[in-house]
């Protein structure tokens, strides 16, 4: 494990070099992962903290925008470590003040357990603030403390590789010098050793729509995680339910899309949070309640196919679940027939009769998702959940 930080100026999410050491600290960084080889890194845990002063808001508006360019500097020179990093931030780190004050060895002692007392008591935030700038105190304890609290944090955590296996076979050769025999082992053989081949982590996901399985179809969809926040996925649904005399619930089809997810959430581990994307895909069915049906086969070229945009949350729930809420705007559209159903009286059987071809050209909400995901891959799981059950 190698841990390393990066200090912030007074309001700024900027990252100085020159300021508090900031060039040693990134170089540390840099020589540590090149000398370890990204592969063989496990993950990445950054926090970035902003000092207790100012308004909540503010320091929150901070501590975000010093997460994101610590980000941007490590995948700038490393971006295959994208996956392997989870991000947080801790907005007035009340806590870490704490800790140096009470350590602190200038402040008389009365004086140091009084702004403890401030920090600890359950009071309104800037009700604290109030009582700790009053302090005559309050300018030693701002000058010492509060730039060592503006700073992003790393911790690195090497990958635990497994000892090689160095049980090798040597061709060996032989020099004849006269009297004495010397064995020579063939060196170059050695250098075939090498270290086992480590595999990248896997973010993907198989999930079903809970609509569609309220409304007695079946279906099933999975969703790949790329890079940089984007996924491609598909779904598919599939029902064939009738009874003669009632009803026909025939339909199937699916689509496929594309995603880009974005917020906080997203930056802590892929394919969780916001998500926006655009699908495309098609649509079959044969429906009729009795009185009237409707029909869309694609052996007669009259399916239907809608695409469009969506936008989504997926939260997560358990260790290895996430429900999604997707919303999809766009066109639907296609051919279909109208139908009759009628009963002959003999032979007692039923007759579909044609009555129109119409054409629909529908622009509105055409995709609705409540899906419940089921998380696989390596790393790919939710940090602070237990499993269900357990």
């Amino acid at each position: 494990m190698f841990s390393s930080e990066v200090h912030f100026r007074v309001n700024s999410t900027n990252i100085d070099r020159s300021y508090l050491g900031n060039t040693a600290s990134i170089d540390s960084l840099k020589a540590i992962v090149d000398s370890l080889g990204p592969n063989f890194i496990s993950r990445i845990e950054m926090v970035s903290k902003s000092s207790p002063e100012g308004s909540y808001e503010t320091n929150e508006r901070l501590s975000m925008g010093r997460m994101e360019s610590t980000r941007k500097l490590l995948l700038s020179s490393y971006p295959e470590l994208e996956p392997y990093i989870t991000s947080g931030t801790e907005v007035e780190a009340w806590d870490e003040l704490l800790n140096f004050v009470a350590r602190d060895t200038v402040l008389e002692d009365s004086t140091r357990r009084m702004i403890c007392h401030f920090i600890q008591d359950d009071i309104d935030l800037n009700m604290r603030k109030e009582l700790i700038q009053s302090s005559p105190e309050y300018k030693y304890i701002f000058d010492t403390y509060y730039h060592r609290i503006r700073r992003s944090g790393f911790v690195l955590y090497k990958l635990k590789v497994p000892e090689p296996d160095m049980t090798i076979e040597i061709s060996d050769f032989d020099i004849d010098y006269g009297d004495d025999m010397y064995r020579i082992p063939n060196y170059d053989t050695l250098r075939r050793a090498a270290m086992p081949i480590l595999k990248p982590s896997w973010f993907f996901d198989v999930h079903t729509n809970l609509v569609y399985d309220a409304f007695m179809t079946p279906n099933i969809g999975a969703e790949f995680y790329i890079k940089k926040g984007f996924s491609v996925g598909a779904n598919w649904g599939y029902a064939w339910w009738n009874n003669q005399k009632k009803f026909w619930w025939r339909l199937f089809g699916g689509d496929v899309y594309a995603r880009w997810h974005f917020g906080k959430k997203a930056k802590e581990k892929p394919m969780q949070g916001h998500h926006v994307g655009v699908f495309l895909g098609m649509l079959t069915y044969d429906v009729d309640w009795g009185n009237v049906g409707y029909i869309a086969d694609y052996k007669k070229d009259k399916f239907s196919v809608f695409c469009g945009v969506e936008y989504g949350y997926s939260l997560p729930v358990a260790e290895r679940l996430n429900i999604d809420f997707n919303i999809g705007l766009g066109y639907l559209g296609g051919q279909y027939r109208v139908y009759q159903p009628q009963m002959n009286w003999y032979p007692e059987e039923m007759h579909y009769v044609w009555e129109e071809t119409r054409r629909r050209n529908w622009i509105g909400p055409v995709k609705l998702e409540v899906s419940l995901k089921y998380l696989l891959g390596r790393d790919n799981y939710n940090k602070g959940k237990k499993n269900l059950g357990k």
